[in-house]
């Protein structure tokens, strides 16, 4: 929310590129200090050295890094397409193909939902054992979200021209697959 109200600011100040970027940065930034000062000025919410441990830390630091690679594999995937696009196509079809482009980021980011909420769960029960709950639980979860997917995309296959010309005002003419 707050990257969001500082980048609306600075483009309805007139920034430019590098105020945009600085905004777009900011914003999580600023986000973050606001919850680590009110966690910190809060008892109940301040973290406690003397209630850790260090095997619990070993756990904690052992299932985070599991989180880490997903995240970090999230980034490349969503990063490079634009690099991508640019070394096949030629650097005129990354604006060409960004407004579709960002509409159908929407997809993947429903399965990263629906699935990516169970993780805790999972960590959970895999933590007391119950592998059998993680494997037939997981294993529901992705059905469900690449069923989902396969609807939302098909979908958006279809509305994909007329909403994208809705979207940026017919600014853009977006062809199917060429």
């Amino acid at each position: 929310v707050v990257g969001v109200a500082c980048l609306l600011l600075t483009a309805v100040a007139g920034g430019g590129l590098a105020a945009l970027s600085v905004a777009a940065g900011a914003g999580p930034l600023v986000g973050n200090l606001v919850v680590t000062l009110v966690a910190w000025r809060t008892p109940n919410l301040r973290p406690q050295m003397k209630l850790g441990s260090p095997k619990v830390a070993r756990t904690l630091i052992s299932m985070a890094r599991f989180y880490f690679v997903i995240a970090v594999a999230s980034v490349i995937g969503f990063s490079t397409a634009a690099l991508i696009l640019s070394a096949v196509k030629g650097a005129g079809a990354v604006s060409e193909y960004a407004a579709t482009y960002r509409l159908f980021t929407f997809v993947p980011i429903l399965g990263f939902l629906l699935i990516g909420g169970s993780w805790p769960a999972f960590g959970e029960a895999w933590s007391r054992g119950d592998r059998e709950w993680v494997r037939t639980t997981f294993r529901a979860s992705v059905r469900l979200s690449l069923l989902l997917n396969v609807v939302v995309a098909l979908v958006l296959l279809v509305l994909a021209p007329w909403l994208i010309n809705v979207w940026l005002a017919n600014s853009v003419s977006p062809g199917y697959i060429t």
